[in-house]
């Protein structure tokens, strides 16, 4: 979640703000730096900042945020005994003025654009990263439709990861527009920062090693890219030694599985090899779907605080809906392997078999970009 912490610089939210980021949220600090100098021990970490007294805040200051956790105030004796109406106009007046500016600002409401860049980003890497696999290691002699798709994919995923990135970046920019020791601060103050910046780069890195002709370096940077998507969003919120590794194997089996639809619809039916290519790639997605539904079972078990929570909270009736586009997805992974895949012999079977991969390639879609949206929700407690 990105959160403002007001008093991020006082005795409790010095700790306050090393936790939130610890659980994988992205903070931004607000205080009037009364005590600015006068540390304890190690300094915090640095996280982006506004600088303004509380009594002074706007609606502009909280926009984008999803949480404001308040701990500005007077908090000791003497300072309330020496203007005891200063202390009553920060404690109390203040405190009520940003709770209803809170409300105002919308600060619970739904980032959907930022969702739906998300989901396009990761869809794009996703689909290069799988593509990349199989034309290296799986399927040797790929169509030059099948090579043509991997390089407009190297080049749409770092655009879509970098606008998501300044979406994101935007999203979380207080009143008065960016400069570089906030975008600094903001990439390197959380796991989330730094694994946006690091698939990036990987996706950037990948772009210029296909256009050197080194497809096997391409590939196995899309695949770190992926599987640093793991270190993104809800899975930094719980036990990290398991749910980060299972969010990144959930993430690599989606992406071989969708470059294998992606292989079948750009191969050419009529080249010898298209039947023994389709019964290779068919393997692979079966064991793919197994693993997206372990992987993606843990997931639900370390988020959701009972089984009830799949029906009574926002966060699992999601889970529900993306579940239920798994469905789809295998009913589609069936119909192809009982209905198509024996007729390959005969051409209309091989043109209704991509036909069909070419509709389950769009619910794959559906499917990621509805997983874009579930990252933004809060997951329950």
């Amino acid at each position: 979640m990105r959160v403002l912490l007001t008093g991020h610089d006082g005795y409790i939210g010095a700790v306050m703000s090393t936790l939130l980021i610890e659980k994988g949220h992205d903070v931004t600090g607000l205080d009037c730096f009364l005590f600015e100098g006068c540390d304890f021990g190690g300094a915090p970490p640095k996280i982006p900042e506004i600088r303004k007294d509380i009594r002074d805040v706007e609606v502009a200051d909280l926009e984008g945020f999803d949480a404001v956790i308040h701990l500005a105030a007077i908090s000791n004796d003497p300072l309330g005994n020496l203007n005891p109406q200063g202390t009553y106009d920060i404690n109390h007046i203040a405190s009520v003025h940003l709770a209803k500016l809170a409300k105002e600002a919308g600060v619970e409401r739904f980032p959907t654009m930022l969702a739906v860049w998300r989901g396009l980003a990761t869809s794009s890497l996703m689909a290069l990263a799988g593509l990349l696999t199989f034309i290296v290691w799986i399927t040797p002699d790929p169509s030059p439709r099948t090579i043509r798709l991997a390089r407009i994919l190297a080049v749409v995923a770092p655009i879509l990861l970098a606008v998501h990135v300044g979406a994101w970046i935007r999203s979380t920019t207080p009143p008065g527009g960016l400069d570089l020791p906030w975008i600094r601060a903001l990439l390197g103050s959380s796991g989330s920062g730094r694994a946006e910046t690091t698939r990036f780069l990987c996706a950037l890195a990948a772009l210029i090693a296909l256009w050197r002709r080194h497809e096997g370096t391409a590939a196995i940077l899309t695949l770190t890219a992926v599987g640093v998507s793991g270190a993104i969003g809800h899975a930094l919120a719980v036990d990290r030694m398991l749910s980060v590794p299972t969010r990144s194997a959930h993430l690599l089996a989606a992406a071989l599985w969708f470059g294998g639809l992606l292989v079948l619809i750009t191969s050419q039916k009529d080249r010898p090899e298209f039947r023994s290519q389709v019964r290779r790639i068919s393997a692979i997605a079966l064991a793919s779907v197994v693993a997206i539904a372990f992987t993606g079972l843990v997931q639900s078990v370390l988020l959701l605080p009972s089984p009830a929570g799949l029906v009574t909270t926002i966060y699992g009736r999601a889970v529900l809906a993306k579940t239920a586009g798994l469905i789809i997805l295998i009913a589609f992974g069936a119909t192809n392997r009982r209905l198509f895949m024996p007729r390959l012999a005969d051409g209309h079977g091989a043109t209704a078999l991509q036909r069909s991969c070419t509709v389950e390639t769009w619910v794959m879609i559906a499917v990621i970009l509805l997983a874009g949206f579930l990252s933004y929700i809060p997951i329950p407690e």
